[in-house]
């Protein structure tokens, strides 16, 4: 059985003519488990992008006033990476 889900990637397991279980490769769980959390993601852009308001924006010079940084402390940070 082992064998055949390292193949195919899953194999359900039956029990009294029932579905009991599925096995899945470790590959086969993580490439769901990222479609899962990508379905996720979109699902809360797509509300994020219905919610949004434009007058209710603030531009990065007025925040960067209201939180008193300036250019100087930004540029003291150096590079930021993101991923």
């Amino acid at each position: 059985m082992f064998e055949e889900v390292k193949r195919s990637g899953a194999k359900v397991v039956m029990k009294n003519n029932a579905a009991e279980c599925v096995l899945l490769s470790p590959e086969e769980y993580i490439r769901l488990m990222d479609e899962v959390n990508d379905a996720r993601l979109m699902a809360i852009a797509a509300q994020r992008i219905e919610q949004f308001d434009p007058a209710k924006t603030v531009s990065g010079d007025a925040l960067y006033a209201e939180l008193g940084i300036t250019k100087e402390d930004l540029d003291r940070c150096g590079e930021v990476e993101i991923e």
